[in-house]
């Protein structure tokens, strides 16, 4: 009988050790699928734009903007249960007055319900691609306002 609880306490050592490396290599798995998500949204803006002329617009966090509907794979989805897709088209405009002419922003953004992941999500995205993340969000940069085409 003592042989089985020291045997049964050894295991749940051991599982006490293992799951927190479960745990992370699952959100680290997870942010990779994310990452990928992100460059495709960035990808299919990229198109839309090429087609288009402008960027989609600005959606809410979870909403798919309509122009991309085409350019992204069939069931691709923005709102998931533990994070949403967030579409960011921002123009910048200097005072009408200046006669200054606009810059367009663009990004795809994740929120997440965990700080985390949108940590480690970043950290997936490609060497080079600009990114910031803000507690629970990361943001992909597809255009910055200096580098924008007209």
């Amino acid at each position: 009988m003592t042989i089985a609880i020291i045997v049964i306490e050894i295991l749940a050592i051991l599982a006490n050790i293992g799951m927190p490396f479960y745990q992370n290599m699952a959100l680290k798995m997870k942010a990779a699928d994310i990452a990928r998500e992100m460059q495709q949204v960035g990808t299919a803006a990229e198109s839309s734009r090429e087609k288009t002329g402008t960027w989609p617009d600005d959606c809410s966090s979870g909403t798919t903007p309509p122009e991309l509907g085409s350019f992204l794979p069939a069931g691709f989805t923005f709102a998931r249960e533990d994070y949403q897709l967030d579409w960011e088209h921002w123009v910048l405009a200097e005072s009408p007055s200046m006669d200054a002419a606009h810059d367009d922003f663009a990004g795809i953004t994740v929120v997440t319900h965990d700080p985390r992941l949108a940590a480690i999500v970043a950290a997936e995205l490609r060497e080079g691609e600009v990114r910031f993340t803000l507690g629970n969000r990361t943001t992909l940069v597809v255009a910055e306002p200096s580098s924008a085409e007209r």
